[in-house]
């Protein structure tokens, strides 16, 4: 994971700057949804597999206080000189911080133990304590993905995710569901375990072939909307211009 997580699973290595910039923009997003759905500002919020730290970053005003982890030393870094309070490691290293409130964005599917995982947060979080999740969405892939199920699936995916089986896992180990949209960000409440109704839709399998089979008529598209932002890209990167504009792009954007 150390040395060649990244390069195996994106296919290039990141700029660490450019990946915590990239994290903060997810932060904002991610904060967008959430807040109206809960407080955040009384709660210490700690994030598992929170790599850079842009994620916390953008959080961090907006809670008492954030902590975060993950086994990735060379982003830790990044997180680090920018102020964060960062751990190497998992979940347990987490405990000392008494969290309010855990976040996993886009962590979960890659956790081979999620039953084991999921006690272990309902151990660490206190009466109503909250969880919050953001992992990709089966019913989001015409929005996220470009309506191309082999960009969706993932070479470190473990699970694949909508909005009901994600309601149903958190219920089978004690978390009420908030918020679940289909994007699958998410927000649960730790309750009694064994006190919520777990639901299974035996239909859900049939309705997510149907969609699928549906967008796949809408590859092409999709690829053709995509065309003339390639081409911009393209010429900006031959003209040398790409990482200017893409950084004015921020400043103006995703602050």
């Amino acid at each position: 994971y150390q040395h060649h997580y990244t390069t195996l699973y994106d296919g290039f290595q990141f700029s660490v700057d450019e990946f915590f910039e990239n994290q903060r923009a997810a932060g904002k997003r991610l904060h967008y949804t959430v807040r109206l759905h809960v407080e955040l500002k009384d709660k210490v919020l700690a994030e598992v597999g929170c790599a850079a730290g842009g994620i916390l970053h953008y959080l961090r005003p907006f809670c008492a206080r954030v902590a975060g982890c993950d086994y990735g030393t060379a982003f830790l870094r990044k997180g680090l000189a920018e102020g964060l309070n960062l751990k190497t490691g998992g979940l347990a290293t987490l405990r000392e911080e008494r969290p309010d409130a855990i976040l996993y964005s886009h962590v979960l599917e890659h956790v081979y133990d999620l039953g084991a995982e999921l006690r272990q947060v309902h151990d660490m979080l206190p009466e109503r304590g909250l969880l919050i999740v953001d992992v990709p969405g089966v019913f989001n892939i015409e929005n996220a993905y470009q309506a191309d199920y082999l960009r969706y699936l993932q070479n470190a995916h473990l699970f694949q995710f909508t909005a009901a089986t994600l309601t149903t896992l958190m219920a089978r180990h004690g978390f009420r569901a908030i918020h679940v949209d289909e994007r699958c960000i998410a927000v649960f409440e730790k309750a009694a375990p064994g006190s919520l109704p777990v639901a299974f839709d035996e239909a859900l399998a049939g309705r997510i072939l149907a969609f699928l089979h549906r967008i796949e008529g809408k590859v092409l598209l999709y690829r053709l909307r995509a065309l003339p932002r390639r081409i911009a890209v393209g010429a900006l990167k031959a003209l040398g211009l790409h990482d200017a504009v893409r950084s004015l792009y921020r400043r103006l954007f995703r602050k």
